[in-house]
């Protein structure tokens, strides 16, 4: 950035999917450095648009995926940013004496 030069806002568009399916309502917080977060829910094709400039960083929570976290910055263009998160599983283990 050139110094005294103020970046217009850009957009910077999150898909966020599973890896095939786009995912409904996933809670995506942005926080701009030095500011406090921001909140926002991915639409039904788990697209989100983001307006500003500067430099962030972002966690993607769903219930029963892991929480994916990352960073981006928009300055000169609009960006993309694409979030595949995967699923968490529950395991459950019985440990035995081998008396049983």
């Amino acid at each position: 950035m050139q110094a005294g030069y103020a970046y217009k806002d850009r957009t910077c568009t999150f898909l966020v999917t599973d890896g095939l399916l786009p995912i409904s309502n996933a809670e995506i917080v942005i926080q701009k450095q030095g500011e406090t977060s921001q909140t926002f829910f991915t639409d039904a094709l788990g697209e989100f648009k983001f307006i500003g400039n500067g430099n962030f960083d972002y966690a993607v929570n769903v219930s029963g995926y892991k929480i994916q976290t990352g960073s981006f910055t928009l300055s000169e263009n609009s960006i993309f940013e694409q979030v595949i998160l995967s699923k968490m599983y529950d395991l459950e283990f019985t440990i035995t004496d081998g008396a049983n």
